[in-house]
């Protein structure tokens, strides 16, 4: 039993490393400005990540590098602005898995996955997700 157990763990982290392989070398051909991926590593205090969605636009302003906090507003598109508050930025993500697991590929943003966030804190009960990304922009 204990053997199969970890060898579903090692499949499922050989998925994740593959899904974010194929995602990272699939990129299309990204609009002026925007990039395809993010590191957290990448970001300097008082830089504003703009992260569009299809239905959501959220601004992300960087407080913390090292502890990857922000504080966020989100813009619903033809409405205003809603403040998240302060975050923690977890990672890129397709969702849940069959079982009920959540890969996240931590400290990166990508083009085309949801991003990750705890709202307040890293407890589970207090983490969201955003719709898939289509487009990602830093201003400094």
């Amino acid at each position: 039993m204990k053997n199969r157990k970890n060898r579903i763990a090692v499949m499922a982290c050989l998925g994740a490393w593959l899904l974010g392989t194929a995602i990272a070398f699939s990129a299309d051909q990204l609009a002026p400005g925007t990039l395809d991926h993010l590191h957290f590593s990448d970001l300097k205090l008082g830089d504003t990540i703009v992260l569009e969605t299809a239905s959501e636009t959220y601004e992300l302003k960087i407080i913390d590098t090292h502890r990857a906090s922000a504080m966020a507003n989100r813009i619903k598109t033809g409405s205003t602005s809603e403040s998240l508050g302060f975050v923690r930025l977890l990672g890129a993500t397709t969702g849940k898995q069959r079982g009920g697991l959540t890969l996240v590929e931590m400290g990166v943003i990508r083009d085309g996955m949801k991003l990750e966030l705890g709202l307040g804190d890293l407890h589970s009960a207090n983490r969201f997700q955003t719709e898939p990304i289509t487009a990602i922009k830093i201003n400094d």
